[in-house]
């Protein structure tokens, strides 16, 4: 009879599909498990965000130096930390995108003898760096790295 076994093919496709569906997750949880820990970007903290420090306003944006906030001052972070504070207080790494912004930032860091700092950019401090392909983030897959 045609439409048992019309039933019977579609149960068992339901079968065939919960048995891949259970097969695909415990896959993914091998592989998952198999992975060392690594490290990621921080979530914003909701305390933090309503705190933040605000120590300037330029073009719409707030900015801040961890230099200046105590309980950063001293601490010495990769690009991914210093990322991870900023995105806690829910902003994120400077970006210049003007001249204007550059030089104002460049003021922070010399009034603040900053030995170094993290930015989203490349670096690029000198006449004719605009125009150096070496010197420009490498472009893998439409990102920036």
């Amino acid at each position: 009879d045609f439409s048992r076994r019309h039933l019977f093919f579609n149960s068992t496709n339901i079968k065939m599909q919960a048995w891949l569906v259970v097969a695909c997750a415990a896959v993914l949880a091998a592989l998952a498990s198999a992975q060392k820990p690594g490290r990621f970007l921080s979530l914003p903290n909701p305390q933090k965000c309503a705190n933040r420090p605000k120590e300037f306003f330029y073009r719409g944006h707030h900015y801040f130096f961890s230099g200046h906030v105590p309980a950063l001052a001293n601490r010495k972070v990769d690009w991914l930390d210093g990322r991870n504070i900023c995105r806690e207080y829910c902003m994120d790494l400077v970006s210049m995108e003007t001249q204007e912004e550059n030089n104002l930032i460049f003021k922070l860091i010399q009034q603040n003898d900053v030995p170094y700092i993290w930015t989203s950019g490349r670096l690029c401090d000198f006449k004719g760096c605009e125009n150096r392909k070496d010197l420009e983030p490498k472009n893998i897959l439409g990102w920036f790295w």
